[in-house]
């Protein structure tokens, strides 16, 4: 946690803390390393004032990084389960369990993103939540953030193994950016979702036109590397007839019987509670 320097201390990691909760994470100086390991931030919070509270059961953390949403959303009697590419962040997800007392969290290292879906997962979880590394990028820089798949098929690819892992009953919820690509601004999600048999609503929470969008991905490289990174990003956009984006957060419910499938499409603000707005919707379609 710390490293001494003769008579003074310096922090090795950022630590956090959440209602009851504690999330040791990287020092964000270290934000542009390839293994970075990021702590709760808007993102984290963004997609946690979404989910249903009071988790029951099975819950499954896909990209779980330091376990941020299974520590705030699993309680001490929460079978938690999560997944992540990097070691690194393994290594924090198994630190902070044992940080928080939770000896019923567990994180192992897997590709929930790649080609073949693990399906030793299918049909286990009461709740799914799915922080990917969504941003639309030119190239994979940073592992925690930037998508390892063209366009926004990383939304695309979620939705799918998030589906897949509920058990009947259950709630998934998925951060994301989709490409507006003409039409109604949720039709890209619609087609995410329509073959994965759950009842879903996407709402979104901001448009912002390509040029915006590079603007936030590029604000924190330094300020004499951001104007090639920013060129870079807007030639990339261009050439891929990437005009605006989507921000926004796609939850889905499995139903318990036979029951035909529906999508829903809502504006949403992201604010406290965010949850019942969800809620409301699926169980009222």
């Amino acid at each position: 946690m710390i490293e001494r320097h003769q008579d003074m201390v310096a922090p090795c990691c950022r630590l956090v803390r959440v209602g009851d909760v504690l999330v040791a994470s990287d020092l964000g100086r270290h934000q542009f390393s390839p293994d970075f390991v990021m702590g709760p931030g808007p993102s984290s919070f963004l997609l946690a004032r979404h989910v249903r509270p009071a988790v029951r059961g099975r819950l499954l953390d896909l990209g779980c990084g330091p376990a941020f949403q299974g520590l705030v959303h699993g309680g001490t009697r929460t079978e938690v389960h999560g997944v992540d590419i990097s070691e690194r962040a393994i290594a924090f997800a198994r630190f902070n369990a044992r940080l928080n007392g939770r000896d019923r969290l567990r994180a192992e290292l897997g590709d929930f993103l790649g080609e073949v879906p693990d399906r030793r997962l299918d049909g286990r979880f009461d709740t799914v939540v799915a922080n990917p590394p969504y941003v639309i990028a030119p190239e994979r820089a940073l592992i925690y953030r930037d998508s390892p798949l063209g366009g926004d098929d990383v939304g695309a690819r979620t939705v799918e193994r998030v589906a897949r892992a509920l058990a009947p009953g259950g709630r998934g919820y998925v951060l994301c950016n989709w490409i507006d690509r003409g039409g109604a601004w949720s039709d890209p999600v619609r087609r995410w979702l329509a073959d994965t048999g759950a009842t879903s609503v996407v709402t979104r929470l901001r448009e912002l036109s390509a040029a915006d969008y590079v603007a936030i991905w590029t604000r924190g490289i330094p300020v004499a590397e951001r104007p090639r990174a920013v060129s870079e990003w807007a030639a990339a956009f261009e050439r891929d007839g990437i005009r605006r984006i989507h921000v926004g957060v796609v939850a889905l419910a499995r139903p318990r019987g036979p029951r035909r499938s529906a999508f829903r499409a809502v504006e949403g603000s992201g604010g406290a509670g965010a949850w019942r707005t969800l809620e409301a919707v699926l169980t009222g379609v």
